[in-house]
């Protein structure tokens, strides 16, 4: 089925967020780069709830008018949605295009919830610039191990790149503990690749992934740059496009 679904709200490039930082370090403040970074990610967390909505609720809301569509099968990936005002795509599509863009939700869901009430709240430029570093030191370390997924649900980047932007922003560039993170993070992503794959049951496997997500010569691109690109996406979610 032709789907009529239209895109989600873009992630934020790394370059801006190291704007703001930078701007920040020098006592600058942006409102028109703090509002678009913002305002960016409140939209994002916003869709990440209609997205959980959907999953967990079987609520769909229409992407065109906004009118709320009841799923009546959970297992059913062909179960067409369709909306009066003429929308209309299947469960499978739906779900399919949430995840390869990458979209809000999971454990790190009650950050997001977060943020939406603390954006609203915001009275001027330094409180949103505070409140987007709130949401930014969420994805920092847990436990010792830097470089969370989550961080990719927002910023737009490989996961390697994103973590690298978080570790510098949180130890700064001539910090001594610096390089000790990024190395322990280098081991962190090289033993969650290898594990990807035997989550995924195997090499082919991964690849019917790759192609299920509409990834370019997926099949044939070599095995390393293929998980480099599955690495940005939950592994749960990849788990869940192989069994459909």
């Amino acid at each position: 089925m032709k789907t009529n679904l239209y895109k989600w709200t873009s992630r934020v490039p790394i370059y801006k967020i190291a704007k703001l930082y930078e701007n920040d370090s020098k006592g600058i403040i942006d409102d028109e780069l703090i509002n678009d970074i913002g305002f960016t990610i409140y939209m994002r967390c916003l869709e990440g709830q209609e997205v959980m909505d959907a999953v967990h609720k079987m609520r769909v809301k229409c992407r065109s008018c906004s009118n709320i569509i009841v799923r009546k099968d959970k297992r059913n990936h062909n179960e067409v949605l369709a909306c009066q005002c003429g929308w209309k795509t299947t469960w499978g599509h739906y779900r399919q295009n949430t995840l390869t863009q990458n979209m809000c939700n999971g454990q790190a869901a009650p950050f997001f919830t977060k943020y939406i009430t603390k954006w609203e709240s915001a009275k001027n430029s330094k409180q949103k610039m505070l409140f987007i570093d709130w949401l930014i030191h969420q994805f920092h370390i847990k436990d010792n191990i830097p470089g969370r997924a989550v961080g990719t649900n927002i910023i737009s980047g490989t996961k390697t790149q994103v973590a690298d932007l978080i570790i510098n922003l949180s130890y700064g560039n001539n910090s001594i503990a610096l390089l000790k993170a990024k190395r322990e993070y280098m081991k962190l992503i090289n033993n969650w690749k290898k594990k990807l794959i035997e989550f995924l049951g195997g090499n082919s496997k991964a690849r019917l992934v790759g192609k299920k997500l509409g990834i370019e010569n997926s099949n044939r691109i070599p095995l390393d740059v293929l998980i480099d690109k599955l690495s940005e996406i939950d592994k749960y979610k990849l788990k869940e496009l192989l069994n459909e």
